[in-house]
């Protein structure tokens, strides 16, 4: 199969360029209005996969709620915490925007950047405030995960959520959040120890681990020598 093959037919009052894929089968590229420049646009596709630069837009046809569900999250290994973060991330924040979407049809920097920055400057209906600026990065970092597997699998030809590298005022904000983060203290609260041991003996139903979590946080003991202290206590 050539550029020879290629060739032009009207559709209605436009035109359309047929042209053969790498597998013989015929393709089109639609919506000209002179039968020339269809029949280039269709040269210009072949040439494209006589290069291998050619990207078939119909494999993203799927929208990212399909792709999401079906593929990508039943695909990922992840702790029980993170999967629960990008599932609440997905359903409060991405889906709602472009769950609908086709995947070849997510291929604006600019539009991923105004949504972004919506979340963080635009209060939500349903709490009256908006999101933090960290909280709007993580997700666009989850949105960027996602559309790059969609990219390596051949459903997008670029990844719009990438993140690029910080210019402007974004330098100052991170910053800004950087030094933010240094003056926090590392260490739980007895309240916050009180509250974690609570909940863990309630998730496991052990009285045990009550004790435990509270032992790790007065002694700074870690976990593997609490379980030690707890076995050696019981061989006695």
């Amino acid at each position: 199969m050539s550029r020879s093959q290629c060739f032009a037919e009207k559709r209605g009052g436009k035109w359309r360029g047929r042209y053969p894929d790498a597998d013989g089968r015929m393709r089109s590229t639609s919506g000209y209005p002179t039968k020339a420049k269809a029949l280039q646009a269709a040269r210009n596709q072949r040439a494209q996969i006589e290069a291998g630069t050619w990207h078939d837009h119909r494999k993203g046809e799927i929208t990212l709620a399909e792709y999401v569900d079906q593929r990508w999250l039943p695909a990922q290994q992840l702790a029980f915490n993170t999967r629960a973060q990008y599932r609440s991330v997905l359903k409060q924040h991405i889906l709602p925007a472009f769950g609908d979407r086709p995947l070849n049809t997510l291929d604006s920097p600019e539009e991923i950047s105004t949504w972004e920055i919506a979340l963080y400057s635009t209060p939500r209906p349903q709490k009256g405030r908006a999101l933090s600026k960290t909280s709007a990065r993580t997700a666009r970092k989850v949105l960027s995960f996602i559309l790059s597997d969609a990219q390596a699998a051949g459903l997008m030809f670029v990844n719009p959520a990438v993140i690029r590298r910080k210019r402007g005022t974004a330098i100052a904000d991170a910053r800004a959040a950087a030094a933010e983060a240094a003056e926090e203290k590392p260490w739980t609260t007895a309240l916050q120890a009180l509250l974690i041991a609570e909940r863990a003996a309630l998730l496991a139903g052990r009285d045990e681990e009550f004790i435990e979590i509270v032992t790790m946080h007065y002694t700074g003991m870690r976990w593997g020598e609490v379980v030690g202290l707890v076995s050696r206590s019981g061989d006695a």
